[in-house]
Formats: structure tokens, sequence, C-alpha cells
């Protein structure tokens, strides 16, 4: 950042913060060193008067207002104040060197940051998005939207600030509606070909903004150096970075340069980002060569003063916070007198890029199930149903009732069919069927002998006589070959024998 001091910068239009006179400039904002009261240092994305208001800037940020304000994923700094109608965001990072201020640097005493650095930086990087994006994508927020070198703060220690998470490229929003906005090769160099092309982002998008300034870091200049702004939008459009990289410069070694090609893929489901690219930095770290991001850092700090960190300097980042300046600095002071007293915590693992998920608390543990009561079987909504109680109930002898112990009072809100079956199971057993008194066997060889004979009823017919058979087959005969026009003979013979005329 320059040294200039700015003199339109007021107090009032930064949320109370002072300027320090630190600044610099990208294609499409001014990014701002501001100050607390304490001396806590912020950063503020001022855009040019030309994007104020736009609806870039001001319909799509408020969907994911919260998110921006409360991302919840480390590394990934909080929005502590905007102002739509200006266009101004500010974030609480501390004292922090851009990326782009750090690569200048050591370009104007012709040094390279180096392999090594490029890879813990792209490491460090690619977890802090990843998680941003599987966060605030539950809130309609998938991806940076601009990651450049200067969206990127390094601290002393090697630590990375992503601001600017959620503003979109606003310059590239106005080129869609007005085609004869003018661009610059920078407003190109670091953006995906899904943005060029009106496509939507995620994770993927900023893999590959990460792996292009992580190859700026180790070659000293961008990848895609055409000046020509339609040369530089070509490139991005087709991707021609892994093009580009199938010959490698010396300072990229050859296994990095195909992991970075990897991760320039035109297709973002074909490209190497998440999980997959995190765990091929890891695998290439312990060969990278050259100075670490610390000491990069380290060295870095000596070309220019830093300002003192403030002790309270949580306290001062609370913008959003319920609590007001004074509440927060009486809490904090009473936390530190009580620190006397208090033994000191046991040391915890560093958890600093994991999950929401793995951050949380651990769930309360479950209380053990209360035996059953002796005699029977005591079942929970979705059990086997009552047959299980009925069936323990003639199986198992029931206790006497004195012995039984005292039931706790079933509660308020149970199911019916729980209140069925605690019914069922606390009813008395029934008493067994008496046996039947005995009876004379006389009595019992003649009930026998009359269930077995069958009995004859009334319907049944009975069995022909002898003198009846011949006429019956006589009459099938004449029945089956009838005389046409007269009486068989067989009958007119039966009726005279029987008395008829």
């Amino acid at each position: 950042m320059s040294s200039t001091p700015t003199a339109q910068a007021s107090q009032n239009a930064y949320g109370g913060l002072r300027p320090t006179g630190r600044q610099s400039r990208d294609p499409a904002a001014t990014i701002l060193e501001l100050e607390s009261e304490d001396g806590f240092a912020h950063l503020a994305i001022a855009f040019e008067p030309a994007f104020r208001a736009h609806p870039a800037l001001d319909l799509n940020v408020r969907l994911v207002l919260p998110f921006l304000e409360f991302p919840m994923v480390a590394g990934l700094t909080d929005l502590a104040w905007y102002d739509l109608s200006n266009s101004v965001f500010v974030y609480p990072t501390g004292t922090v060197w851009l990326l782009h201020e750090v690569l200048r640097a050591w370009h104007d005493e012709g040094r390279k940051l180096g392999a090594r650095a490029a890879l813990e930086f792209l490491l460090l990087a690619t977890e802090i998005t990843r998680e941003g994006g599987a966060t605030g994508g539950l809130q309609g927020c998938y991806s940076h939207g601009n990651l450049t070198p200067w969206r990127i703060g390094l601290r002393d220690d090697g630590t990375i600030q992503v601001i600017g998470y959620g503003l979109p490229q606003v310059e590239l929003a106005q080129r869609k509606t007005d085609p004869k906005f003018p661009l610059s090769a920078e407003s190109l160099r670091y953006a995906p070909p899904e943005r060029l092309l009106g496509q939507p982002e995620d994770a993927a998008a900023d893999s590959l903004s990460l792996a292009l300034i992580a190859t700026e870091m180790m070659t000293g200049k961008p990848l895609y150096q055409a000046q020509a702004v339609a040369d530089v939008e070509k490139m991005v459009t087709l991707s021609e970075g892994t093009t580009l990289l199938a010959r490698p410069p010396a300072e990229i070694p050859k296994p990095i340069a195909e992991m970075i090609v990897r991760a320039l893929v035109y297709d973002p489901d074909a490209r190497l980002s998440g999980h997959e690219l995190i765990a091929e930095i890891e695998g290439h770290l312990p060969s990278a060569k050259g100075p670490s991001l610390a000491e990069i850092m380290a060295e870095t700090a000596k070309k220019k003063p830093q300002t003192e960190r403030p002790r309270k300097k949580l306290l001062s980042a609370t913008g959003t916070s319920v609590f007001d300046r004074s509440a927060l600095s009486s809490l904090a002071d009473d936390d530190d007198d009580g620190d006397e007293a208090t033994p000191p915590a046991a040391p915890r693992a560093d958890n600093r890029w994991g999950s929401p998920a793995r951050r949380a608390t651990a769930p309360a543990p479950v209380p053990p199930p209360e035996p059953p009561t002796e005699g029977r079987k005591v079942h929970r909504d979705g059990d086997q149903p009552a047959l299980e109680v009925r069936r323990r109930q003639h199986a198992e002898p029931s206790p006497e009732p004195a012995e039984l112990p005292q039931a706790a009072p079933a509660p308020t809100d149970e199911g019916e069919p729980r209140r069925r079956l605690r019914r069922l199971a606390e009813a008395p057993e029934p008493p067994p069927p008496a046996e039947p008194a005995a009876e004379p066997e006389g009595v019992r060889r003649r009930l026998r002998r009359i269930t077995d004979e069958p009995p004859a009823t009334a319907e049944q017919p009975a069995p022909p006589t002898e003198s009846q058979e011949p006429r019956r087959r006589l009459l099938r005969r004449e029945d089956a070959a009838p005389t046409e026009g007269t009486e068989p003979q067989v009958r007119r013979r039966l009726r005279r024998e029987e008395g008829d005329p």
C-alpha cells in the first residue's frame, strides 16, 4: 500500500474508523487500511464511483448478508461494517499485508517466493474457500466471487485472512449489461472461465483462481501475460493455462505443474479441487524447495514498521455484537482478574481448519436404558406388539403384589399404544381354568357310543326294499327310451296296481 494519505476519506465514511493513509487499488476498488480508537487495524473495500449502488453490490449482497457477517469459518474474515449506497465494506483483519504487496515487494528485488510458500498458501486458501463454500452454500453463497491477490491478507506468522467473500466481480457484471464497458487485463487474469460465460460458480472456481495465484507466486509473473484484453479474455475462456504449463518453467517442478494443470481444467466437474486438491498438495509439500510462508512474511515485515497490535484486539472486532464496547471491556477485565484463581485449561489440539460440524460441541451422553422390571418385559415405541407381553405373562410367574416395586408415575405425554401395553402388563394374571369333575364310567361309554354313531335325519331317505328295486329299474329304462304318444306300459300297470283309474 502506498503511504499517500487520502484527503477525501473521512471518519464518518467508514463507520467511525480512521484511515491510516495506506491504500492499494485493484481494477474496480480501493483497499484502505483503517484504524479504530484502540488502534486495531481494519481493511475497507471501497468501490469506484462508477460501481456504487450497482445491483451486483446491492441486491445480490443483501441476499447473503447474514453469512457475510457471521461466516463461522476460520480464516474467512467477517463483514464488520458496510454502506451499500456507497459500496463500502469493512473487515476487521488486524495488521496484514495484501498478497499483492508481497508479490510486488519481492518482484522489485528480482526475487520469487518459491514453491514451498506457494504450496502452503494454496493449501490454506483452498481449505478456507472449500469450507466457506460448504457453509455459505446453505445460505446461497457458493463461492468467493472474486479471488485475487488484492483479496488475500497475510499476517507476519504466515496465516491467511480472506476478505471480500461474496462480493461479485462488479466490472464483469457491468460488462454483461454494457458490452462497450472497458475492461483491463488485471480484471481477467484470475477469473475462471465460467464467470466469463455467465455460468454458476462454486468452490471449484475458487480453486482455479487460487491455482493461478500460486503459479504467480512461483514464477513472479501472472500465467496469462498478454497485454491485450481480447487475448487475455480468450485465454481465460478456453482455459489455456493447461497448455501453457504443458512445458512448465524452471521455477515450477514438474509434479507440481501437473497438479496445477489439473486444477485449471475447463470443466468444473473434472477440475481438481476441494479435498482432492488438498490431498495432492500435502503429498508435494515435503519435497518442495524454498522458504516457508512464515519465513517469507517474517522477512517482508522488516521492510516496513508494523503497528503494535492492541492487547484486546478481539474486543474491537465486534461491530455486529449484541454487546457494546464498554460492556465487553468490563467482561475482559473481570476475566483477567480471575485468571490467578482459575487453573489453566488443558492444551487442546489446533482445529483451526476444521469444519463447523467438527468444531461443534460434543453431544450429551445418552443415559443408559432402565433395567426391565422382573416378571414382564418393558416395550418402547417401535418394539414388538403386546403379544410378547402376553407370552411373558403366561411363561413367567407373576410376583406377589406385596413384593412389586412401586412403579414410577407414567409421563403425561406417553402415547396411547404405550398406555395400553402398560395396562396390559400390569393387569393381574387370570386364574387357570378349573378341571371338570369326574364322571361315572358308564355314562362316558354311553356318550361315546352316541357320538360315534351318525344320527339319522328326517330328510335322509330309507333304503329301498327288494320288491321296489325291479320297479325302479323298469322306470329308469322307460325314461331313457320313452314311447311317443302313449303312456309307458310299466307306469300304467303300476297305476292300476296302486288303485288309480
